[in-house]
């Protein structure tokens, strides 16, 4: 009875998040929702038990229920100082939670509310609700023999020995989660028998019943596995002598998903949007929405499924193709970087055209002979005008050259095909730097490998020569790094080299970073390829520290914006519907998605012409 009530209470306000979106009617909207929760605090107060009764009871005495209706539309976002106030929700859990859960025999969710209770299923959440998830992962202690067989790494500070993959959705709001980090002061032995406790901070914004589901990936550090790889064949063997193509094997993947829990939220949603994305703050945390019960969402930011991502710090605008061409006429764009910021070029450049057949090959593949590029200009009279670029994928985006291509209203790009930082150095060193400063190993004949140079000491780096100065420099690297890196060590020491050498060479000039993606397309059965959710965010942190990059989106020195998709990824819906990418490459929709991102740190719209312009 009493979720039948309380779901028809949540029946009534999803209907008013959406009643005369069209007419924008806030008299209308507020008179259906005072009645609709007039009815709805009846049926919940009948069918309400005592404890359930006391909290309610609770809330309405603070006034949080009894805000005004006319402020209550149904949207999505919340100003982003009320999140703010509870990033660290999960540090006020109380410690008897907290033992409890380390005494634990069985894999459990555990969701923490108000910084004291458990919460259980009949329990009526306040949204805005912070809470924390806990999910506690027993134990089992290596043997001897395993131990001396096959653990040969360290534990990797701040992380656990476990990989869990969490998600909290409801009808029409998905949070996606990188992996968890363990809760502080807990042994991370080997040996050690007693269960492990993993956190996650969220803010259910919206009214809902919220399913949390958490898959136990990898246990006893097989998640950060470090190997030995071969350019050469495109294959990798572990240290201590397994060599195997097989990541399953490598990492001893055994997906275990542990048993659901439900949380009920109502409320008075708060429709205050937060100022819309700039070159300071920007959406890489957020959550996926069902656009068609947020119509205010632009119907043009949805993938295949339906869904729209926004920021929790900051609102995504709608950038058109138009908007674009606006934006970046008469400039010139540098970019370095792997086939992620490649298909972010490719969609910028094609006008919104670029891959729209969910069945394309370019959904997963984006490097072959042959493939037909196009581009987006503008006539003199001002008419689109869709050109086919001439040539093959590698006329205009190859491996071991600078390329030049101009589109739009006089817009030129420079791309620059950067595999990674830690290896096969030559390929971005020789772009900043004189043969003179840099230090080559001895050719050989017998390797198709690019060599690793070496900067000599003092070496002032630069533009590449043969190029125009830039308006902006974007960078999108790090997914060659994950796959191809012998130990995080290598890469964090190679990447202050490259930080370096990029404020050197620009300076003056703003830099754009994308991250590389977390889980794009990963799926139970097959598709890891050569990385692990978890080795990723590895690289993601690291990279952080180096160029000191906090939540805000911006380094400290204010020179380098972050683009971090790693947020967006592990939605089940597109890990279930489609085949894992084996280059790793996210879908076409989530690109794009990632461009209207990328666009808020390069344009803002004018607020009185409301045409884009470039940023300062």
């Amino acid at each position: 009875m009493l979720r039948q009530a309380q779901d028809a209470v949540l029946s009534c306000l999803r209907h008013a998040r959406v009643v005369d979106q069209s007419t924008g009617s806030q008299t209308t909207t507020a008179k259906r929702i005072a009645g609709y929760s007039l009815v709805g605090v009846a049926i919940i107060i009948i069918t309400l038990t005592f404890s359930e009764w006391f909290h309610l009871s609770e809330a309405l005495n603070s006034g949080a229920f009894l805000k005004g209706a006319s402020i209550f539309q149904g949207g999505p976002f919340r100003p982003s100082s009320h999140l703010r106030e509870h990033v660290s929700a999960c540090d006020a859990v109380p410690d008897s939670v907290i033992n409890d859960l380390r005494n634990a025999t069985t894999k459990d969710i555990a969701i923490v509310y108000n910084d004291r209770n458990v919460v259980s299923e009949a329990d009526v959440l306040q949204v805005p609700a912070h809470i924390c998830i806990l999910v506690t992962i027993p134990q089992k202690p290596l043997s001897v023999a395993d131990y001396d067989a096959g653990y040969t790494d360290p534990p990797v500070a701040g992380k656990g020995p476990d990989l869990v993959h969490l998600l909290v959705s409801s009808d029409d709001v998905v949070l996606t989660f990188p992996p968890l980090l363990p809760v502080p002061d807990q042994q991370f032995e080997p040996q050690h028998d007693e269960s492990i406790i993993y956190s996650a901070a969220a803010t259910i914004l919206n009214n809902g019943t919220y399913t949390v589901s958490a898959t136990h990936e990898f246990s006893n550090w097989k998640w950060a596995q470090e190997w030995h790889v071969s350019y050469e064949n495109d294959s990798f063997s572990l240290g201590h002598g397994l060599s195997t193509d097989d990541v399953f094997k490598v990492h001893d993947f055994h997906p275990d998903t542990i048993p659901s829990k439900k949380i009920i939220a109502m409320g008075l949603e708060d429709s205050t949007r937060p100022p819309i994305c700039n070159e300071h703050v920007n959406a890489g945390r957020g959550r996926w929405y069902k656009q068609k019960t947020f119509p205010f969402i632009n119907a043009n930011t949805a993938d295949e499924t339906g869904y729209a991502w926004q920021g929790d710090d900051c609102s995504l605008d709608y950038f058109s193709p138009d908007d674009v061409l606006t934006c970046l006429s008469n400039k010139t764009i540098h970019i370095y970087g792997d086939s992620m910021i490649r298909r972010e070029t490719k969609a910028i450049l094609n006008g919104g055209n670029w891959c729209l057949g969910l069945d394309d090959k370019c959904q997963d593949n984006d490097d072959w002979p042959g493939v037909p590029n196009t581009k987006l200009d503008i006539d003199e009279n001002g008419a689109h005008v869709v050109t086919q670029l001439d040539g093959s994928n590698d006329d205009h985006f190859g491996h071991d050259q600078i390329n030049h291509i101009d589109f739009g209203m006089n817009t030129s790009i420079f791309y620059t095909f950067v595999t990674t930082v830690t290896n096969q150095t030559s390929l971005w060193m020789k772009q900043f730097y004189d043969d003179q400063d840099l230090i080559k190993p001895p050719p050989d004949p017998s390797s198709k490998i690019p060599p690793d140079y070496e900067i000599k000491p003092g070496a002032k780096p630069r533009p590449p020569l043969s190029i125009a100065r830039p308006d902006a420099v974007i960078l999108g690297f790090g997914a060659w790094d994950q796959a191809f890196t012998d130990h995080f060590d290598s890469y964090e020491n190679r990447l202050v080299q490259f930080r370096e050498t990029l404020l050197g060479a620009y300076q003056g000039m703003p830099i754009i970073m994308r991250m590389a993606n977390s889980w794009c397309c990963r799926s139970t059965g097959s598709g890891f390829r050569r990385f692990t959710g978890g080795r990723v965010q590895e690289f993601d942190d690291r990279t952080r520290r180096i160029f000191g990059v906090g939540t805000g989106g911006q380094t400290s020195d204010g020179r380098i914006r972050l683009l971090d998709p790693v947020n967006m990824n592990g939605r089940e819906d597109i890990l279930s519907q489609f085949k894992a990418s084996d280059a790793n490459h996210p879908r076409a929709s989530h690109v794009r998605t990632e461009v209207q991102m990328l666009l808020h740190s390069l344009c803002l719209r004018d607020p009185v012409s409301h045409k884009l312009v470039f940023r300062d």
